[in-house]
């Protein structure tokens, strides 16, 4: 796994031990492999807005609609400030894990709102009679 300060420093094994290796694990899933070094050498607003960026890019590539796009991009950027407390050098600063399920079922609730919402559209539009291929929003 990955180790944090305080072990890798004074050995010292603190109840918030898996959660760094949590983090390191999250900022490799959401932004790539490579990337945990990275994020330790730059400011957090700047690594969580490439990452954020990289991922709309991504997005955008396939398709996605402007409301999802938004979406999956908060998702993203959540998922990338919850690693990055992790990886609080103090770990008397790092969120619990209790802490850090809340916040990402927050996560999926919302997305499965925004999702409900877009669903409901799509049908309201074909119930409509509007051709949706052609309808764009300005």
């Amino acid at each position: 796994g990955y180790q944090p300060p305080e072990y890798i420093d004074k050995g010292d094994m603190s109840g918030k031990f898996d959660n760094f290796s949590l983090g390191v694990m999250m900022i490799r899933i959401v932004s790539g492999p490579e990337s945990y070094p990275t994020c330790l050498h730059m400011p957090s607003d700047e690594f969580i807005d490439q990452v954020r960026k990289n991922w709309r890019k991504r997005l955008q590539a396939t398709n996605t609609s402007d409301s999802l796009l938004g979406s999956y991009c908060h998702q993203v950027v959540s998922c990338i400030q919850i690693a990055l407390n992790c990886l609080e050098n103090d770990s008397q600063k790092r969120p619990d894990i209790v802490n850090i399920m809340e916040k990402l079922n927050k996560i999926e609730t919302d997305m499965g709102k925004v999702i409900y919402i877009i669903c409901k559209g799509m049908q309201w539009v074909a119930r409509s009679g509007i051709n949706f291929t052609a309808w764009t929003i300005m």
